[in-house]
């Protein structure tokens, strides 16, 4: 599970008698987390007890890319907090290859987006709630849409916005029917082109989802932003 927890956990171990097997098998795991940010709240020690329970872990500074590096940064990079983490069961963190955190300059939102990389052998996907699709590789080919804020352009992007009368119907429509995906598919295409019609969105390589072919297995990659 992937998410911005607001929760601060510092150098803070979740770790009980459950977790002694896979501490066992990584060696690393049985020192500190490293971290850049100290701070702890309410909200990391009530994740840390969560994962306590499951029993799950925490990828946040273990390691493989993620060394307890800030997250959240604000839309003018003055903020240093890490807020976001990576819960998952100690199955998923065998086959856990990496995690990366986005650079800040190339950020698309006040949160870097955190990415982590799989590798499952494509015999184990076999009734996988997953569409992987092969011929979508996202190597430069693929584009997705970068937003950015400009205070300068507020009022022209909500007018485009207040006047995607279409896009609220639907919108309505979806929330009366109680279709979840519907409604953000709607709200989320009547943002950009508000943005993207104000000048406030351009076009850019896809760097969310990467599938690679290699000795027969898939890596797959998903981010949080």
């Amino acid at each position: 599970m992937m998410g911005d927890f607001n929760a601060h956990i510092g150098d803070l171990s979740e770790f009980t008698d459950e977790h002694y097997d896979i501490q066992d098998d990584f060696k690393c795991l049985q020192h500190a987390r490293l971290t850049c940010c100290k701070s702890v709240n309410r909200a990391g020690k009530l994740l840390l007890d969560t994962a306590a329970a499951g029993p799950y872990m925490l990828t946040t500074g273990r390691g493989k890319g993620d060394y307890g590096q800030a997250t959240f940064v604000g839309y003018h990079g003055r903020h240093r907090s890490r807020p976001d983490h990576i819960l998952m069961t100690p199955n998923f963190y065998h086959n856990l290859l990496s995690t990366d955190i986005q650079p800040s300059n190339e950020r698309i939102a006040d949160h870097c987006s955190i990415t982590a990389c799989f590798k499952v052998r494509q015999s184990g996907l076999t009734g996988a709630d997953m569409n992987l699709e092969p011929q979508h590789v996202c190597h430069g080919g693929c584009p997705k849409h970068i937003l950015r804020w400009n205070r300068d352009k507020a009022l022209q992007y909500a007018e485009h916005l207040g006047n995607k009368i279409e896009g609220h119907n639907f919108f309505m429509k979806a929330i009366e029917r109680k279709d979840v995906e519907a409604a953000n598919k709607y709200v989320r295409a009547m943002i950009i082109s508000a943005a993207c019609t104000s000048g406030m969105g351009k076009f850019s390589p896809c760097v969310f989802l990467s599938e690679e072919s290699k000795g027969g297995s898939w890596i797959q990659k998903g981010s949080l932003v």
